[in-house]
């Protein structure tokens, strides 16, 4: 189940103002296929930079946004497959998918088919969301001394689902 990884960026940015008023904005996309077949990552940003100058005094604000989405291989890790028996076959005689690709008399016991739980309907997902906004106020009390004062206010967010069907190698030891 593996694949080439194919990745690609995409960005733009956009300048503008004169000596009091000036802004930059910058926008961002990434889309990264991992290795193993069903595994992504998408990644959105931007950032907005904004100054105003009144005579001596600085207003600034700048503020970021990241959203990044990820989905795991429902094949599972490359790992997992270097690990196998290259002799194990994951198909039964008649051509029909194992469940598992070992038996249970085997002295490691039962080991799940990597490619039979492909077929199940495993979820493996994540997103992370942030957002971060800082102003800042520059003033120049006297020549060659500056006092700055400035505040910050951001936002994380996680989440994942994962989940497993009842059926999926994960539980062998579990019995009903």
């Amino acid at each position: 189940p593996l694949r080439t990884g194919i990745s690609h960026k995409h960005s733009v940015s956009v300048e503008m103002g004169g000596e009091k008023l000036r802004a930059l904005a910058d926008f961002s996309y990434s889309n990264t296929n991992g290795v193993m077949k069903g595994s992504d990552r998408r990644n959105i940003s931007g950032d907005i930079n904004v100054a105003y100058r009144y005579k001596k005094i600085l207003f600034r604000n700048i503020m970021s946004i990241q959203s990044v989405r990820s989905n795991s291989s429902p094949y599972g890790s490359f790992s997992q497959y270097a690990n196998l028996n290259p002799y194990w076959s994951p198909y039964n005689t008649d051509g029909s998918m194992k469940r598992y690709l070992t038996d249970s008399k085997d002295p490691l016991g039962q080991i799940g088919n990597p490619l039979y739980d492909a077929q199940l309907s495993t979820k493996l997902t994540d997103t992370y969301n942030y957002l971060n906004n800082n102003f800042y106020v520059e003033a120049e009390v006297v020549n060659g001394l500056k006092a700055i004062a400035s505040v910050s206010v951001s936002s994380k967010r996680l989440d994942g689902e994962e989940f497993y069907p009842s059926n999926h190698s994960k539980f062998i030891k579990y019995t009903a």
